[in-house]
């Protein structure tokens, strides 16, 4: 993270003073802007490596940035960071469905924002098959995320209370396909799947996440935490691409796995070129 250039776009001066100190002292270059129009401005003439957004500018809304920015020549995948006001849920899920990658509470708890920080400036692991999305009669439950590859996915955990939930809001996807669910790893070595959403409910279960995130660098699966709220932390500095805290709502489930599926078809195809044909893959829990 350090070195990274930072945007911070947000109408309230004493958030953003604060943003700029928290940052600065971690090495960042800060960028900061009021409005959209001017960190649009910023933005196609500095190229930072991440946004982070209010999501009530004055001049538009936050969901409108990630084409805003495309637009101005910024590749898809520039990682943003939404700020919603405390309780803003439906904005909250209205802005992940329109392409942000996090979007967290105000008061902001610094921990949790740096961890973010560094998990989404971390380079996305490319391994794993992928192809053009298949036909299928399952509607998404949110259409603002369109995944650009079919991604096949392995669900690990022991507790049906915690992966149950998570398996219902992905199968039946035509773009997302679920292996038997596995209940435990026994070894560092993961999964050839595109993703792994892994349940992270104790210090087991961290420890596994960490022999994973740390023994295989870019060549693995993404890795998703299901983390239970005292393990949401240590999960994204153990390394986790993303954690989920749970319980989480569905649609939330959904649309971060295919953002976060979206991000690695979109470093595999810089890293490899095309896609190769899809493997046979299985849906199922047993």
């Amino acid at each position: 993270m350090k070195d990274a250039t930072l945007l911070v776009l947000d109408e309230n001066s004493p958030r953003r003073s604060m943003l700029n100190v928290l940052l600065s002292a971690a090495g960042c270059r800060v960028l900061q802007a009021p409005t959209l129009h001017d960190g649009l401005r910023l933005a196609g003439r500095m190229r930072p490596d991440l946004v982070i957004c209010s999501l009530t500018p004055p001049d538009g809304r936050a969901e409108d940035l990630p084409h805003l920015l495309h637009q101005t020549g910024i590749a898809r995948d520039l990682p943003m960071i939404g700020l919603a006001a405390q309780n803003d849920y439906s904005g909250r899920l209205r802005a992940l469905g329109a392409g942000l990658d996090e979007v967290l509470m105000t008061p902001i708890e610094d921990r949790v924002l740096l961890a973010r920080l560094r998990a989404l400036l971390r380079p996305v692991p490319v391994l794993g098959h992928a192809s053009q999305p298949q036909p299928g009669f399952a509607e998404p439950l949110v259409q603002l995320v369109s995944a650009v590859d079919v991604a096949r996915l392995t669900l690990v955990g022991s507790r049906d209370d915690l992966m149950r939930p998570c398996f219902e809001a992905l199968q039946d996807h035509p773009d997302l396909y679920l292996t038997p669910l596995m209940r435990q790893l026994y070894t560092a070595e993961p999964p050839l799947v595109a993703g792994l959403l892994m349940q992270v409910a104790n210090l087991q279960d961290l420890e596994s996440l960490r022999q994973i995130t740390e023994g295989h660098s870019r060549e693995r699966p993404c890795v998703i935490a299901l983390a239970t709220p005292d393990y949401y932390l240590p999960a994204l500095e153990a390394g986790a691409e993303d954690a989920i805290p749970l319980p989480a709502d569905p649609r939330e489930i959904l649309i971060r796995v295919r953002s976060l599926m979206r991000r690695r078809a979109q470093a595999r195809s810089r890293s490899h070129g095309p896609v190769e044909p899809p493997q046979p893959m299985l849906h199922g829990t047993s």
